[in-house]
């Protein structure tokens, strides 16, 4: 269900930021299969702007894609807000998230995401592409990165090779005001400078 309070409190996220642009987006999607299947209307608001000269795109949707497939149908999260910030030195493809039961039971088994020899994978969910998690030998960024997943409100991070880092939160848990999404911008900008050193090295 659409909130209608989205649109409000991100034209003050907005106001925020420098360089600020907001744009509200309705789409058809087609959710389930066969003769269940069934279209519905999608409500995206984008947010683009800058804090600090860091680049940032946040967006709010009624049905977040979380799959896409070409023989099943798209699974979608409702009502997820998504807070993105530039960090080209992000080195793989990946998603960081607190760990599960099944996770801690999965990596007797050799599942429940990867091992490394950092202190983030014992405690947290990290599912990186083997060879590609270069960005996580910089200390800050691991540590960062891990208070990001860990904030209440934040279900995961993506993490988006030479692009950035995005916190998934569930609008329910965001919608409270503009300085509230705001404080997890700020986290979210502060996870991706730490990674502002690697590319003076």
């Amino acid at each position: 269900m659409s909130s209608p309070a989205a649109f409000e409190h991100l034209l003050a996220v907005s106001r925020m930021l420098q360089d600020d642009f907001i744009d509200e987006d309705i789409s058809d999607v087609q959710q389930g299969s066969g003769s269940a299947s069934r279209t519905v209307s999608n409500r995206t608001i984008t947010v683009r702007g800058k804090l600090r000269g860091r680049a940032l795109v946040i967006s709010y949707q009624d049905l977040y894609t979380t799959s896409f497939s070409a023989t099943a149908p798209a699974l979608y999260e409702a009502n997820i807000l998504e807070i993105f910030a530039a960090q080209p030195h992000v080195s793989f493809e990946g998603t960081c998230r607190q760990r599960n039961l099944l996770d801690k039971i999965g990596r007797f088994f050799g599942a429940g995401g990867n091992k490394g020899s950092h202190p983030i994978f014992s405690r947290m969910r990290v599912d990186v592409e083997e060879g590609t998690g270069q960005c996580l030998k910089w200390v800050e960024f691991p540590k960062a990165l891990e208070k990001l997943a860990l904030l209440p409100v934040v279900r995961r991070v993506n993490l988006q090779r030479g692009s950035g880092l995005a916190a998934i939160v569930p609008w329910h848990a965001a919608h409270s005001s503009a300085d509230f999404v705001m404080s997890i911008v700020e986290e979210v900008c502060r996870a991706a400078s730490t990674l502002d050193a690697a590319g003076r090295s």
